[in-house]
């Protein structure tokens, strides 16, 4: 008698342990389609004036506050790849000193300069940015300037910046405009620039376009 509780016991042990096995192998399988994210290392999107980024439904882009959110989103690494983006309105920045989307630009440990780009889909719907001001930034690395700093694969369309300056001192090798400093792969369309004047020093430096 005694033995045969202690056979059932066994068995229900051994039928416990697989299971349980069986469960921890469920939860730690990854299957080939699926796919690992460093989400604690990621830089998440502002949530601007609404949207989602999508084509159906761009950020929408309708304040001072949107617009320093997404420059300082692209300034920290943020990926725009395949983002879309939309003003809603006029936007005056109010003269407050702005730091170009993109184009910035760091030195890893290893002695590589990496920088940043705007890569996603920005379209100003004919709406007014007033008052832009960029100034020289001491404490990083740039050599573009611009409302974008630098683009690539990026689409820029129907912005129209009214009134602003860009003023560098002792800058080099720098690629400055109104619009967008440096584009590679970039298409831009219907942008124009109105009496945003730029005032640089140094050597070596283009400026011009938009």
């Amino acid at each position: 008698m005694i033995w045969k509780k202690k056979s059932a016991f066994i068995k229900k042990y051994i039928i416990f342990a697989i299971v349980s096995s069986f469960l921890c192998l469920n939860l730690f399988y990854i299957s080939p389609n699926q796919t690992i994210t460093a989400t604690e290392q990621e830089v998440k999107s502002p949530q601007y004036s609404g949207g989602n980024g999508t084509q159906q439904n761009p950020y929408k882009i309708s304040s001072k506050e949107d617009m320093f959110a997404l420059s300082n989103f692209v300034q920290n690494d943020g990926d725009t790849s395949g983002l879309y983006y939309e003003m809603t309105n006029s936007i005056d920045l109010e003269n407050e000193e702005f730091v170009p989307i993109g184009g910035y630009a760091r030195v890893n440990d290893s002695g590589q300069i990496l920088r940043n780009e705007f890569k996603g889909y920005f379209n100003g719907n004919y709406f007014y940015i007033t008052n832009l001001q960029i100034k020289n930034e001491n404490s990083i690395i740039r050599t573009e300037y611009g409302l974008f700093g630098m683009t690539n694969g990026a689409e820029i369309k129907n912005i129209v910046l009214f009134e602003g300056k860009i003023l560098l001192e002792n800058v080099f090798s720098s690629r400055i405009g109104g619009v967008v400093g440096y584009a590679t792969n970039t298409k831009i369309t219907n942008c124009t620039n109105n009496n945003v004047s730029i005032e640089v020093s140094g050597y070596d430096n283009t400026i011009g376009g938009i």
